[in-house]
């Protein structure tokens, strides 16, 4: 599939909790013939700036991981104007899927919103993978999608319809709600 996309030099970034979860979902020796780069715990300034550094000879970034992960794999992503595949790990957030980052301080205080340049271009979802994640990420996923139903019902009016994605969003959230 890297190929496909004019892959030639993608990095993963992923944190030591998730590596060897996705390892066995993965083909063999996916991790063996890629770079690997842990992630640093918090999507902050100084963690995207030492990844943006590291990843200037990169031409994709592969992202497995939860939502501040994914977050900090989108900016480093339009800072060097680079492809970014997103495989969530956590079905807590939708992170893998917006073109915006929440940045946090060292604090852990959030501290900045961005919006990206570009829609990421690749999503990969493991359902196994997220069925199996902690319940109290489970549990959060719930909330997290009960907020997006009323965010989305004031952003994406019956104006506002034009795209497909757009569409689907709201058809999902809806479906959603209505399952609850």
């Amino acid at each position: 599939m890297l190929e496909s996309h004019g892959v030639k030099n993608p990095i993963v970034l992923t944190d030591e909790t998730v590596y060897p979860i996705i390892e066995e979902y993965l083909p063999d020796g996916f991790l063996k013939h890629y770079p690997v780069e842990f992630f640093g715990e918090y999507c902050t300034f100084e963690e995207i700036e030492r990844l943006t550094k590291k990843f200037q000879n990169d031409d994709a970034l592969l992202a497995f991981g939860g939502g501040q992960l994914i977050d900090t794999a989108k900016v480093v992503s339009d800072n060097l104007t680079i492809l970014v595949f997103n495989s969530q790990t956590v079905p807590s957030n939708c992170a893998a899927m917006t073109t915006k980052s929440i940045i946090y301080s060292k604090e852990h205080e959030k501290i900045a919103n961005i919006r990206h340049k570009k829609a990421v271009d690749v999503v990969l979802l493991e359902p196994d993978i997220l069925i199996n994640a902690p319940k109290e990420y489970i549990l959060s996923g719930i909330g997290d999608t009960l907020a997006k139903y009323y965010e989305m019902r004031q952003r994406i009016t019956n104006d506002k319809l034009d795209s497909v994605t757009s569409r689907i969003g709201r058809f999902l959230s809806n479906y959603v709600v209505k399952k609850c």
